[in-house]
């Protein structure tokens, strides 16, 4: 049975780019990017080229990897809020979940976009995606784990006179719809402790995930029998973790963390090139994080934001306050930022944004 996971995604990868997804009027064309492929909703992503699949952590995990919500223990909560220079428009990310080795890991998170529409009245409009996520270690360093997500659309852009414009035709008036899907996602780790020297340890993972495998579209209420397909994500990625402690088994041992990433992304129902990303985080004496990242040959038609090589950076604080819990109890705190300050150049400044997240952790 540990093996099952493990069998059922190599066919659902295998059989879903054998498909050949038809690259016509049907192709993927940009509904809900903005929560897709748009923006990330962790700092630490952001900061290291906007790829996670391979994550040495179990932040944010659902969204990146379904298999990585399992590497956590405890309680776990993450919040994020982006916000966008001059545009009226905002994303709030949220999630709470629980880990447990025994019983693997239970999450709930909310990924939202809120577009603001001024004119006579003032709109809002909001698309998000909620998601259930679980996951555990089915053997030893083997992890996998399954997202049932309901996706909310409240509003569609035009792309570029791609798809249908319904927020100029019905007078910015839209109907919301919604649709369910399924991602799966795994990830393998090898340690590599030298037998010689405690204080170094070597992590290599791999990690690999679909995003609406089943290929689920999404109805435009505004049109009668128009769907709008939801993109099929592919990623795909590899990192290394250099680890440096006091030798000690304390939460606080660690005096350098070297993580590094790799990670290809395509959206298989859509004939754009694939993405590739690369980024570095260092952790300094278990207190301050440092992180920077390249994402290379990446631009999706329908996405105004992924230059075809961007650079970007970010930077974290870690606080541990069990040293002032009575009991064993371990509670830590991550505050973290990503994002481009605003430039002194118009054309360029409705694309800047800040990026910040809390993230929770409460061992019990």
């Amino acid at each position: 049975m540990k093996t099952i996971w493990l069998i059922i995604f190599v066919i659902i990868v295998s059989f879903t780019s054998s498909i050949g997804f038809p690259q016509s009027l049907d192709s993927y064309r940009g509904a809900i990017s903005q929560l897709y492929l748009d923006k990330q909703p962790d700092p630490k992503s952001e900061g290291m080229g906007r790829g996670l699949v391979a994550n040495n952590e179990s932040d944010f995990g659902s969204y990146y990897n379904p298999a990585l919500t399992s590497l956590g223990s405890g309680v776990n909560f993450n919040y994020s809020h982006t916000f966008l220079f001059i545009k009226e428009t905002h994303y709030n990310y949220y999630s709470i979940g629980y880990s447990n080795k025994k019983l693997g890991a239970f999450s709930f998170s909310d990924y939202s976009w809120e577009n603001i529409i001024i004119t006579r009245q003032t709109r809002k409009y909001t698309n998000s995606i909620s998601t259930l996520n679980y996951s555990r270690e089915l053997f030893q360093n083997f992890y996998a784990g399954v997202n049932l997500e309901f996706v909310h659309m409240g509003y569609l852009r035009n792309y570029n006179g791609r798809t249908y414009s319904p927020e100029w035709e019905n007078g910015f008036i839209q109907n919301p719809s919604d649709a369910v899907t399924l991602d799966i996602g795994v990830l393998k780790k090898f340690n590599m402790e030298s037998s010689s020297d405690k204080s170094v340890k070597k992590t290599f993972e791999l990690g690999a995930a679909i995003y609406n495998f089943a290929d689920q579209k999404i109805s435009d209420n505004n049109y009668k029998d128009v769907y709008e397909r939801l993109p099929v994500i592919l990623r795909g990625g590899i990192s290394f973790t250099i680890n440096v402690t006091d030798g000690s088994s304390s939460i606080n041992s660690s005096q350098f963390q070297s993580f590094s990433h790799f990670e290809f992304e395509n959206v298989l129902n859509d004939d754009g090139p694939s993405v590739f990303k690369v980024g570095e985080e260092l952790i300094l004496s278990n207190f301050l994080i440092l992180r920077c990242g390249i994402v290379d040959k990446g631009r999706y038609e329908y996405s105004n934001e992924l230059s075809k090589t961007e650079f970007t950076f970010g930077a974290g604080f870690k606080a541990g306050f069990n040293k002032f819990l009575t009991s064993k109890d371990q509670l830590t705190f991550i505050l973290d930022y990503s994002g481009m300050p605003p430039t002194t150049k118009l054309t360029n400044i409705a694309n800047d944004f800040i990026l910040w997240s809390l993230k929770v952790n409460y061992i019990p």
